[in-house]
């Protein structure tokens, strides 16, 4: 078990590297498709080498194939989708409908596991990036909206940098509202009868972020494994 949570740790740090990679090369070269397409093999090689083997649905289980299509979904919207923020917007609520249904799956099937906790989590940080980036792309915001997007793989790079590791990785009820009130956020300023005020809306959602990434830093900077992390 410790070596397949070592290993999990590590695919998860190298996702986080690769994150940012791909968003560099995503905003250099003018295109959602690095990271849409780097982002998916990332989570995918993720969910291959370290899912649990349960039995339900060819041995991928039904919490962590929920998780999977919502992934698929977020990959599938980007390649079609990304120049078009409101259709991208589409597909990205139905994803934050799904959120929250593998968890309850999970703990209503017993299929709870550290891989399901941190798949989860990186699809909603892939989620997060990829309305942030659509949106910049458009041309109507500027680079400050990548900022949210970038902040869960910036922290774990960071804590990768520390040499600290978590207990275990779970989202605080604190991280949970601000995920929730930044993607509707990002959600709304995609959509044209409010792009007057998209600034604002990205604006006052990512406040709540930023005080749950402002506490996970502070605990990094003091040293402290803390389970909390990333928002």
């Amino acid at each position: 078990m410790n070596e397949v949570l070592a290993i999990l740790r590590r695919l998860n740090d190298w996702n986080a590297v690769l994150a940012l990679a791909a968003l560099a090369l995503s905003v250099g070269l003018g295109s959602a498709l690095p990271s849409a397409v780097l982002g998916f093999a990332s989570l995918l090689t993720f969910h291959v080498v370290c899912r649990p083997r349960e039995r339900r649905f060819a041995g991928l289980g039904v919490a962590n194939t929920l998780t999977l299509l919502r992934l698929l979904i977020v990959f599938l919207a980007s390649l079609a989708f990304w120049t078009t923020p409101p259709l991208f917007a589409v597909g990205a609520a139905l994803v934050l409908l799904l959120d929250g249904v593998d968890g309850w799956a999970a703990r209503r099937l017993g299929e709870a596991s550290k891989f399901g906790a941190y798949f989860d989590m990186e699809t909603d940080a892939h989620l997060i990036l990829m309305l942030c980036l659509v949106l910049y792309l458009a041309g109507g915001l500027g680079a400050w909206v990548l900022l949210p997007g970038a902040l869960r793989y910036a922290f774990v790079v960071a804590r990768q940098l520390r040499g600290t590791q978590p207990a275990r990785e779970r989202r605080s009820q604190f991280g949970r509202v601000a995920f929730f009130t930044l993607a509707v956020a990002l959600l709304l300023a995609c959509l044209p009868p409010l792009q007057a005020i998209s600034s604002a809306l990205v604006g006052v959602g990512m406040l709540p972020g930023l005080v749950s990434f402002s506490q996970d830093f502070r605990g990094l900077l003091r040293g402290a494994g803390a389970d909390i992390e990333g928002g």
